[in-house]
């Protein structure tokens, strides 16, 4: 990722921040663009406590009609390169929640991308790590 794209996620994390941002990395002929995704976690467990048991300070979903469209509407040439999120007072690493999310009930990711995983403390970054399916899970690919 080219460093005014770094910038940009971080930028979001820190106004997200105590909860977790997320997003897309979309890459094409005229470059790199970040899509900001609404987490909509706490949405959520206020309909399916149950099953979303977590805050969106500790765990992000997607808003699906924004990623939908997103990728539906790519333009040619476009294509995805990375799903991140942040972590809230955690460090930058790939979680099994997050491990599971990507596989979305499967034996492989939903996607065929990084994932970038951007650590925030205190409001502030950290440090940021990129992951990549190897075939067997989720490794560190870099650099960033």
């Amino acid at each position: 990722m080219k460093d005014a794209t770094i910038q940009a996620i971080g930028a979001e994390a820190v106004r997200d921040y105590p909860n977790e941002c997320c997003g897309l990395v979309i890459a094409g002929l005229a470059g790199e663009r970040v899509v900001s995704i609404a987490n909509i976690y706490d949405r959520l467990r206020a309909l399916y406590p149950d099953d979303y048991p977590r805050t969106a300070r500790t765990a992000y979903e997607m808003d699906a009609a924004t990623l939908h469209r997103t990728l539906e509407g790519l333009a040619p040439g476009e294509k995805l390169t990375v799903i991140y999120h942040s972590h809230c007072d955690a460090g930058a690493y790939f979680s099994e929640e997050d491990a599971r999310a990507a596989l979305g009930g499967g034996a492989v990711p939903l996607f065929d991308c990084d994932y970038f995983v951007l650590s925030i403390r205190g409001g502030q970054i950290a440090g940021g790590r990129n992951f990549r399916w190897n075939g067997a899970g989720f490794a560190e690919v870099g650099p960033v």
